[in-house]
């Protein structure tokens, strides 16, 4: 974040890479100074706020694909319901180097947030029990990069 004072008790703020907590913060702040009369709005130009996407990447070996049918299918229909979506389902993929073995899943959500708390659902955690029986995987929850 950079803050700059511009002349005549005007400021110039620049958010050039925040994250949606940090985003949050500064809003609330101003929001709350407009209210009370400590800072006046003179002109906007353009307010945009994009957060950072969340994604759950995950690699690993299926043992018994038929038994993770009611995995997928729970997940399949549950991601909707938290704001997500599939990116990368491939059950064979080309590994070049490494042994994370053939699956390959990266699920693509709103925000890091949302990511993390999808993660610690009961909802999640219950579809877990589901597939570690079958399979063994790795999962990563990871922050799109945007500067």
């Amino acid at each position: 974040m950079h803050l700059k004072g511009c002349g005549l008790g005007r400021l110039q703020l620049s958010l050039l890479s925040l994250s949606c907590d940090q985003a949050s913060v500064i809003r609330n702040l101003l929001h709350a100074q407009l209210r009370s009369g400590q800072v006046q709005l003179h002109s906007v130009q353009h307010i945009s706020v994009v957060m950072a996407k969340g994604y759950w990447i995950s690699t690993g070996t299926i043992h018994t694909p038929l038994a993770m049918v009611p995995y997928i299918s729970r997940l399949t229909e549950w991601l909707p319901t938290v704001g997500a979506k599939f990116l990368v389902r491939d059950v064979q993929c080309d590994v070049r180097e490494g042994t994370p073995g053939s699956l390959n899943v990266i699920i693509e959500f709103p925000s890091l947030q949302s990511a993390v708390s999808a993660y610690e659902s009961t909802d999640y955690q219950s579809l877990i029990e589901l597939r570690t029986p079958h399979s063994d995987l790795t999962l990563s929850i990871s922050e799109e990069l945007t500067a």
